[in-house]
């Protein structure tokens, strides 16, 4: 759930959550691929996972879908996420880090979602006393600030 809450945070109308998600993915993909074979885990000293090469295709085919949303929500954008597929790709890559074991390499595969995460608890604590509607500016300053530090 943790998972699915930052990549809701981080994602805006700049693209930024379904680029990163195809980084994360693809290191998954490599992840889940190294899990489930037999000589890579014996000679990189992993738990052996059999039941993880399914995963392997399906971060593949993430990444691949991820490449293709990217593609559509260029300049001019077509397509807008929103937030059933951000908290949806959030939950899948929680739900395949927990499934093979790499739960803190997921910290360092995923950290611009946990740093994003912790700009809008920031920034949300620093607009507090505010308005209501000061609210989608902290958003904003947070979407702009993540996006320039990439």
């Amino acid at each position: 759930m943790g998972w699915s809450n930052a990549v809701n945070l981080t994602d805006g109308l700049d693209g930024l959550a379904i680029s990163v998600t195809f980084i994360a993915m693809t290191a998954l993909t490599a992840f889940t691929y190294l899990s489930s074979d037999a000589r890579w885990t014996q000679y990189l000293d992993l738990t052996h996972r059999p039941e993880a090469a399914e995963l392997t295709v399906f971060c593949g085919a993430m990444a691949g879908a991820s490449l293709g949303f990217l593609w559509y929500n260029a300049p001019p954008a077509e397509v807008f996420m929103g937030d059933v597929g951000s908290l949806a790709i959030g939950g899948a890559i929680g739900t395949v880090a927990v499934l093979t074991k790499q739960e803190f390499m997921l910290v360092m595969v995923g950290g611009v979602f946990c740093v994003g995460s912790a700009f809008c608890d920031v920034a949300g604590q620093f607009f507090q006393d505010d308005q209501a509607h000061d609210w989608d500016r902290a958003a904003a300053l947070s979407h702009d600030a993540i996006a320039s530090s990439l």
